[in-house]
């Protein structure tokens, strides 16, 4: 079955199932729009569907050699569903959910990162155990902060899209050879969902955002793991490509959770003061647009500084300095601009 068949069949598939959520009063936001998500469109029945297309559509279309992963990619699922349903309300317990699935999956995949190019942490990275916990961590970091970015409208899909766009860009600009089926998958419901979300008629959820960043971490996993080089100019891929590519989820989540330990706040507990929350609050008091518009036009934003972040970063995939340069610059400019919109904000 060729691309454009499964576009239509998940573009039909995700109209109908909508509307029987929204028909059946069920998988809405179960606690009318809670104070870390107020500009969601209030008053309306929207469905957290995002990850459930994401999954139907991985769990049918991928080929059988990805069995084991989809069994996993449906405990990750599950795990988000229940915390949307406020049925596993606890974040404590979510995130000791996902540490258990996350490492089971790596144990049993093998996938670990192996090398930072910092030579003492490399020569930890030799050790079983410190590698896993590692990895583990790097991914529970990425879930995590991907889950704290949902809510503004366009904001975690674009930004994926965009990672899956440039993974393909280094895959056919510079022949590197891995494995994309299920990022192209991944890339057919996230454009499908993106038609919904952008007008605010669908959202990722909790089982969205945790599924997603689940799929593209592994990948990128992988892709870093095969130290792909470029023959035309012998380079070789640099392992901060990939943290420049992952640099805003990742770094949302560590600032967060140091935030909140400063306040004595629960590093896990949901609040309204991340940065695109603040810049949303911003852009309200200076525009005279519905919330509905204006949470669309925040996540625009967002992913178009992103974008440069990307293009630059892509035109430098092997120079470590440049990426350790880059990296530190976005963490600079987001750590100013957060302190900024929060005391302005105030």
């Amino acid at each position: 079955m060729g691309y454009p068949e499964i576009l239509g069949i998940l573009f039909i598939f995700f109209i109908l199932f909508n509307k029987l959520l929204i028909k059946k009063k069920y998988f809405l936001d179960p606690s009318k729009n809670l104070d870390h998500k107020f500009f969601l469109n209030k008053g309306e029945d929207i469905p957290f569907s995002g990850g459930i297309l994401v999954l139907i559509s991985c769990l049918i279309f991928l080929s059988s050699e990805y069995n084991i992963l989809k069994i996993f990619l449906l405990l990750i699922a599950i795990i988000g569903v229940l915390s949307d349903l406020e049925i596993l309300k606890s974040p404590t317990k979510r995130i000791i959910f996902q540490t258990l699935i996350v490492s089971v999956f790596l144990i049993i995949s093998e996938l670990f990162i192996d090398s930072v190019r910092i030579e003492f942490l490399d020569n930890f990275l030799k050790i079983y155990y410190f590698k896993l916990i590692f990895t583990a961590f790097c991914l529970l970091i990425l879930i995590n902060g991907t889950n704290f970015l949902d809510g503004l409208n366009t904001l975690v899909t674009v930004y994926y899209i965009m990672v899956i766009s440039i993974i393909f860009y280094l895959k056919y600009k510079f022949n590197f050879n891995f494995e994309t089926e299920i990022i192209e998958i991944t890339l057919l419901a996230l454009f499908i969902f993106l038609l919904f979300n952008f007008f605010g008629k669908a959202y990722l959820g909790d089982n969205g955002s945790y599924l997603v960043s689940f799929i593209i971490g592994i990948v990128l996993i992988e892709i870093s793991k095969k130290n792909l080089f470029y023959v035309e100019t012998s380079q070789y891929l640099s392992p901060y490509f990939i943290a420049c590519l992952l640099w805003y989820p990742a770094y949302e989540n560590l600032f967060s959770i140091i935030r909140k330990k400063l306040k004595n706040f629960g590093a896990s507990n949901p609040d309204n003061k991340h940065l695109h929350q603040l810049l949303f609050i911003k852009l309200r008091k200076k525009l005279k647009y519905n919330n509905s518009i204006l949470n669309t036009f925040t996540g625009i934003i967002i992913n178009v500084y992103n974008f440069f972040v990307f293009f630059i970063s892509v035109n430098n995939f092997s120079n470590t300095k440049i990426l350790l340069l880059i990296l530190i610059i976005n963490i600079l400019i987001y750590t100013i601009l957060y302190f900024f919109l929060k005391k302005k904000n105030n």
